[in-house]
Parts: structure tokens; C-alpha cells; sequence
């Protein structure tokens, strides 16, 4: 920095330039410079987390009974589609997952009161659930948008299988259902996670692609 200062400062007496204009020059440089520098510390740090659920998730992989479940993360971690979103698409139904990250899904009305009009209440108009399970489900979809909103940028940049991701978020809420003892048909449950699904996903390429957030 100093070499450029003593190069500029030669060139400026030769022709002219202003000494403030320069200085102003130097303190954005500066800024500049500090953006790229904390730029690269949160890179840093985001893959040390992606790491980390990496690594969670390859123990998922290892201990699992589930081979359906298996094959598809296995899937999704072969496309290398962000680990927090795979994880938040296991939540609902791995209690260990949810220890490990720290990301519990407790079904606690947030209001004191009953909630009404949830999300499977619109969709699972014929089925009474209880209202804890009700609640698990709006903070499990919450926390998958949530994963997909952090992640859009990396989501988008690539070309991912949206059926093995909805194919995953779609078996893991059926085991959440069949360790409540929930009856449930499987093809509704699918329709149900296409359903929110392509909203999350729709609502992240939009906000890529047209509003840069």
C-alpha cells in the first residue's frame, strides 16, 4: 500500500490531481478491502459449518436402518446439495439430528393459545391432528425454507433433482407420523411435500433472480 501511495503521489504532483480526491480514493480502497476481508471470513466460517452437518450427515448414513432414506440423501449429498438443507429436511422425523445441530422441533404455540388454520389444517381438512404434531409440522417447513433461504444462492448455481429432495422431506415426515402413531396415506403425504416444497423453492429462485437479497 505504501509502494501505490508513493507511485500515485509522484504521479499526482506531475499532473495535478487533487490531494482530497486522492485520500477519498485510499478510504474507499480501504473499505473495500475490509468488505472482501470479512467476505472471506463468513466463506470460512460457512464452510466449516457445511463441514460440520457433513459430517453429521455422513453418521446419519452409517447408523440409519432405513435404506429408502439412505439412498436418497446419499443422493442428494452426491449432488452436493447444501447439507443444511438436506438435514432440514430429516428434522421432523431424527431427534438425534435435531440434538446434534441444535435446531429442535417442539411444537410450542408461540401465541399461548390454539392455533388455528395451520398449514395441515388447509391441506388435511378431513383428518384430525392433534395440535402439537400441527405445530412440529409449520416449524419443521419453517426451518426448511429457512435452510433454503440461506443457501439460495449456492441452490441456484446448480441443477438439483427436485423429486429426491422431495422424495426425502416426503419419507422423513411419514416416519415423524408413523412414530406419533398417526395413520396417514403415503401418496398425500407425497402431494403435501410437493406442494410446500415447490413454494420454498419457487420463493427462493424468485428472490435469487429477481431481488438479489
Amino acid at each position: 500500500m505504501a509502494d501505490l501511495e508513493s507511485f500515485i503521489s509522484i504521479d499526482n504532483n506531475e499532473q495535478g490531481f487533487d490531494a482530497e480526491s486522492f485520500k477519498a480514493f485510499q478510504e474507499r480502497m480501504s473499505e473495500a478491502s475490509k468488505q472482501i476481508q470479512a467476505s472471506r471470513k463468513q466463506e470460512k466460517k460457512q464452510k466449516k459449518q457445511e463441514e460440520k452437518l457433513i459430517a453429521i450427515l455422513l453418521k446419519f448414513i452409517r447408523e440409519n436402518k432405513n435404506k429408502d432414506l439412505i439412498e436418497l440423501v446419499s443422493k442428494l449429498l452426491a449432488e452436493n446439495l447444501p447439507a443444511q438443507i438436506i438435514v432440514s429436511l430429516l428434522l421432523i422425523s431424527e431427534k438425534e439430528l435435531q440434538k446434534e445441530t441444535g435446531i429442535l422441533i417442539e411444537g410450542k404455540s408461540h401465541s399461548g393459545g390454539n392455533k388455528q388454520n395451520t398449514l395441515p389444517d388447509l391441506y388435511f381438512k378431513s383428518q384430525v391432528l392433534p395440535l402439537e404434531v400441527k405445530l412440529k409440522i409449520e416449524e419443521w417447513i419453517a426451518e426448511i425454507n429457512n435452510a433454503f433461504e440461506e443457501n439460495k444462492q449456492k441452490f441456484n448455481q446448480r441443477n438439483y433433482t427436485k423429486v429426491t429432495i422431495v422424495k426425502t422431506a416426503a419419507l422423513s415426515f411419514s416416519q415423524y407420523l408413523e412414530k406419533a402413531s398417526i395413520n396417514h396415506d403415503f401418496n398425500k403425504i407425497l402431494h403435501f411435500t410437493d406442494m410446500f416444497m415447490s413454494g420454498i423453492i419457487s420463493n427462493t429462485s424468485y428472490k435469487y433472480l429477481n431481488t438479489n437479497e
